[in-house]
Formats: C-alpha cells, sequence, structure tokens
C-alpha cells in the first residue's frame, strides 16, 4: 500500500508543477495582410482547418485538464465567420481570454458584443502610423490603416483592455517610439495602464521553411537605435541589462533547455497540439489523441532529448539568453543543433553591452 500511496503524491505532485496553465489555439493561418516577416504564411488551408463543433471540444477538454488562459489568435482569428460562436463558449467556460488580430476586422458591432463580455485584452498589431509604410509592411492596402485605427479608438472608447503591438523591422523601425506614444493615447485608457504597448524585434522563418524574412532582422546597431528613440524603450532595455545573466546552468548534453512545455500549450488550425508554434516535434494530433496524452505523456520526451554533434551551442553558457534553439535553428538551417549566427551575435552582444553596463556602475 506504501507503493500505492507513494505513487499517487508522485502524480499529484508532476501534476501540481505541470499543468497547462495557458493555451494558444490558431484558429486559421489566414489573414487578409500579406506580412513579409509572418511566420505562418504559406501554411493555409482552410480544408483542414477544425470545425466549430471540434474546436468546442477541445475547449472541453482543455478546461478539463486545467486550463485557465486562453489566447485566441491566427493569422486572424476575426476571419473565421464562427468566432463569435467559438468566443461566447469559451467565455461561458471561464477561460480568461486574449484575442490577437491585426484589428481590420474589428468593427464597432463586434467591439459592441466585446465590450458585453469583456476579454482580458484584445492584442492589435499595428506596425506603422504611416499609409504608404503600413502597405509595405502588411502587403495590403495602406488605406486599411484608416480603418485600423478608428476601429482601435472606438474599442478603446467602449473600454475594452488594448494592448497595441508592432514587430520591429528594417521597414518600420523608426516608427516604433511613435506607434507607442500614440497608443498611449488612446481615448479611454486608464492613466494607471502605461504598458499598453509592446513590441518585438525577433524574426523568425516561415513554418514552411520560407527563410524570407530574416531578410528584415536589425542589426545591433539598429537595435540600438530604435532603444534611443523613446526614453521608456531605452530605460526597459537598461533595467534588461541590469539582469543577473548567464548562470550557465543548462546540462551540456540537454538539447532543449525551454521550461514552458510544463505550463504552455499551443494548437494550430489543424488541430495539432504542440509544446512549441515553431515545430511539430513531440506533437499529436487532437483529432486522434486526447489532450493529457499528449501534454503530459508526449510534451515531457523533450527532455530526454541530447546533443548528437559537438555543436558550439553544447557548450555556450549563454544558451539561455539566445534567442535561438533547436526549433528556430531548425526552421533556418534545417538543424537542430547548428547555431544562428544572427542569434550568437544578438546573445554576445547583450553579454558584452551588460558588462559595459556593470563597468560603469
Amino acid at each position: 500500500m506504501l507503493s500505492h500511496g507513494l505513487a499517487y503524491l508522485e502524480h499529484k505532485i508532476e501534476r501540481l508543477f505541470h499543468a497547462p496553465a495557458y493555451g494558444q489555439i490558431e484558429l486559421t493561418y489566414r489573414c487578409d495582410y500579406n506580412c513579409p516577416y509572418c511566420f505562418n504564411k504559406g501554411s493555409e488551408n482552410i480544408g483542414r482547418e477544425l470545425t466549430t463543433a471540434e474546436i468546442k471540444n477541445i475547449l472541453d477538454e482543455i478546461q478539463r485538464a486545467g486550463c485557465l488562459r486562453l489566447a485566441l489568435t491566427g493569422g486572424d482569428p476575426l476571419l473565421r465567420p464562427d468566432f463569435k460562436e467559438i468566443y461566447a463558449y469559451a467565455k461561458r467556460k471561464g477561460f480568461i481570454i486574449t484575442v490577437l488580430t491585426n484589428g481590420y476586422r474589428l468593427s464597432h458591432k463586434l467591439s459592441d458584443y466585446l465590450a458585453k463580455y469583456p476579454p482580458l485584452s484584445i492584442d492589435i498589431t499595428v506596425n506603422s502610423l504611416s499609409p504608404c509604410n503600413y502597405a509595405k509592411v502588411t502587403g495590403f492596402s495602406g488605406a486599411a490603416l484608416k480603418r485600423v485605427l478608428d476601429n482601435i479608438q472606438y474599442a478603446s472608447r467602449k473600454g475594452l483592455a488594448l494592448i497595441i503591438k508592432a514587430n520591429c523591422l528594417k521597414e518600420n523601425k523608426t516608427q516604433i517610439a511613435k506607434i507607442k506614444r500614440w497608443a498611449h493615447n488612446l481615448p479611454g485608457k486608464s492613466k494607471e495602464n502605461l504598458y499598453n504597448f509592446r513590441y518585438d524585434s525577433i524574426i523568425y522563418p516561415r513554418l514552411n521553411g520560407d527563410t524570407s524574412p530574416c531578410r528584415l532582422r536589425l542589426n545591433q546597431k539598429e537595435l540600438n537605435a530604435v532603444h534611443k528613440l523613446d526614453p521608456d524603450i531605452k530605460k526597459e532595455h537598461q533595467n534588461y541589462l541590469a539582469k543577473d545573466f548567464p548562470s550557465g546552468k543548462i546540462p551540456r548534453r540537454a538539447l532543449y533547455y525551454c521550461n514552458t512545455y510544463r505550463d504552455h500549450f499551443y494548437i494550430n488550425p489543424f488541430g495539432r497540439l504542440k509544446f512549441c508554434s515553431n515545430t511539430d516535434k513531440f506533437s499529436v494530433d487532437l483529432r486522434k489523441v486526447s489532450f493529457t496524452q499528449g501534454f503530459y505523456k508526449e510534451f515531457p520526451k523533450l527532455t530526454m532529448e541530447r546533443f548528437k554533434t559537438d555543436s558550439i551551442c553544447r557548450t555556450c553558457r549563454i544558451r539561455e539568453i539566445c534567442f535561438s534553439c533547436p526549433a528556430a535553428a531548425f526552421l533556418e538551417t534545417g538543424d537542430e543543433e547548428k547555431p544562428v549566427k544572427y542569434f550568437c551575435r544578438l546573445a554576445h552582444n547583450t553579454v558584452k553591452a551588460a558588462q559595459s553596463k556593470r563597468r560603469k556602475r
């Protein structure tokens, strides 16, 4: 009986520290835009997308498994004609929901509906405030910008919590600070909510192997220039450099060092349950396999993966601050263990900048 009791206790402890707290469901890869940096362009296949009933069944499963926070994303999830039905079902299930969109289809009518049953936030990507530049970054009509900004302002006035996001690219790097200031002055925004803007300069290849988005990446000099455009952005970067890193504690032969699999999961538009949005490794088809089987049995297999070569990544002491990983490396090079030179340079430059900052104290 003691052995059974210990087994039960171990099972409960494992579930306590390995539980699906946060999930992201990509309702579709489709989008009105054709952004050159988008990682899922070229992977659209409406015929394979989950049906409304299948999505509801998955929502039932992940609720029973204990999921609390849920992001509905894409592509643009608002493109699905059943979006409101899916959202309402998830809301009734008690999920804390975030909706990610480009704002083009966030109509006044939809904002009125969401204001009655508000999500935690609506994250909207705005990559430029210039119609010409917006068209270049989105691959869509620059006239769309007026509609998007109007949709955002209306949603803000309705009291919806908005987070404005931007991808920092070569084409729009001078726009980042302008977008931030515009976001902070949205009508209806609480003065206490100073963090309704985020930007991301990390660009990965597309899921279909197309590496063309990588040409949009900023080099270190360009990144430094962005940091100087706004006092808040500069301060945030300086705070990051003040962190204590790296520790060098990653086991040298362990290939994967990401622990998000323990409480995060991703589901693509075709029902694939994944521990990472960048790879199908250690994934399952939810049309055939249960969520719990995938999350608790398949995901942990990544911890057994080991380096099979003498890759420099194996002994790198700053791996934990590198934006590359086996999944990203495979997307870009076709080899999980091959270093991505761009991310190597970023990581080493970050460490040098942090060391320089400490010496100046």
